[in-house]
């Protein structure tokens, strides 16, 4: 019978993907030095981590491999270079909230870097139509745009509170599945700005097993605030809240409604056509079909027109993720564990993602990590590393 990798094996092939990719982006970069010294300490860690089994191991190699290619990459790029539509646009909306506009229902064509930003499959980026995104990053943008600084350089404190969220949620097997993971370092670099939301949920999900519903249900209101698909999470976290689910709803109703609800009386059209009906509707105006999922293989076999073409995707998600949710929600309730939590949750954004308009790489990481770390917290939960030498583990679920 063959042995599935255990968690230290699992951490040994994370690091040496993540070490190639870092040298890589340093060498790029003009940081030669760096490409070469960052593998050679991380193996360093790797080494000292399987030795001693000290949680401070896998903190220190998230910096190596994280953060200092990113401070590199920060410090190198030319000002106002384009980057991530995502970070453009979100830079641009903190702008006109300061300015005293809404930055719902307006067209960004005034921004020239994200003009300058540029799609290969698209002759013109959506985006530039929409803030898609809900209020959530834009308050975080703030501060930044108010000190006159990149906003990219929040990506360097987000990674500390990822890793703290993936401690809370999982313990040492968050920190492999989640602050190690080869393809969240690609999210990272790109500057993708799921890495915000994810450290949220994953923080609730440990206040949960730490049998603190309020706090969980805060931290998971901010998620939602930060990123939609926080919202497509939260039927089977309330599950897994047990008795202090309603708690746990409420507090991160208060949340979601206080950070969204002055924006959608500002704005209410605006708002609900730049973070709803941009996903799900149809032109030139919406987000297009990209990616491998089903409605890109209707495209490519000829089925839909064009990647404007309308695709009833709420439809097709609803179909499968209903009763997804009923099995699941059943599942939790006979064997919860947070092993099992975290499969489901992996398995309904695989599904929300490939029937929805697009897959986009960082969609396929989102449901990934989830999914590693199902597999990461079975492997430490039932065969702890290290045996014997003081490995201690995150909180499994508790009822409260």
């Amino acid at each position: 019978m063959t042995r599935l990798p255990r968690l230290e094996e699992i951490l040994v092939a994370a690091v040496a993907a993540d070490s190639v990719v870092a040298s890589l982006v340093l060498e790029a970069a003009g940081g030669q030095a760096l490409a070469v010294l960052v593998p050679v300490v991380a193996a360093l860690l790797v080494l000292w981590y399987l030795r001693s089994a000290r949680a401070g191991a896998l903190a220190a190699l998230g910096a190596v491999l994280f953060a200092i290619p990113q401070t590199v990459v920060l410090a190198s790029r030319p000002a106002h270079a384009p980057v991530q539509d995502g970070l453009l646009v979100t830079e641009a909306a903190a702008g006109r909230l300061l300015a005293g506009l809404s930055p719902y229902g307006h067209d960004y064509l005034d921004n020239a870097r994200l003009r300058a930003f540029f799609a290969p499959e698209l002759p013109v980026n959506p985006l530039l139509g929409h803030y898609p995104y809900p209020p959530g990053p834009i308050l975080l943008a703030l501060p930044w745009h108010l000190a006159g600084i990149d906003f990219a350089w929040m990506w360097l404190p987000a990674l500390a509170a990822l890793g703290a969220g993936a401690w809370l949620a999982a313990g040492r097997a968050g920190l492999v599945a989640v602050s190690l993971s080869p393809l969240l370092l690609f999210d990272y670099l790109y500057l993708f700005n799921d890495l915000f939301f994810i450290a949220a949920t994953l923080a609730s999900i440990g206040l949960l097993g730490k049998g603190r519903p309020v706090g969980a249900g805060l931290l998971l209101g901010l998620a939602i605030l930060l990123k939609q698909p926080a919202l497509l999470l939260a039927p089977l976290l309330l599950v897994h809240a047990g008795p202090g689910r309603i708690r746990f709803a409420a507090a991160a109703a208060v949340v979601g409604v206080a950070g969204s609800a002055p924006f959608m009386a500002w704005a209410p059209a605006g708002f609900l056509t730049d973070t709803l009906a941009y996903f799900y509707g149809s032109g030139t105006d919406s987000f297009p079909i990209r990616g491998p999922g089903l409605p890109g293989l209707l495209l490519g076999a000829g089925v839909l027109p064009s990647r404007w073409g309308a695709y009833p995707a709420g439809l097709a998600q609803g179909l499968v993720l209903v009763p997804l949710f009923g099995v699941a929600a059943w599942d939790l309730r006979r064997r919860p564990s947070r092993e099992r939590l975290f499969a489901w949750l992996g398995l309904e954004m695989v599904v929300l993602f490939a029937l929805g308009r697009t897959l986009a790489p960082n969609y396929v990481t989102l449901a990934g990590l989830l999914l590693g770390l199902a597999y990461c917290s079975a492997v430490q939960d039932r065969a702890p590393a290290l045996a014997g030498r003081g490995v201690d583990r995150a909180p499994g679920p508790r009822r409260v």
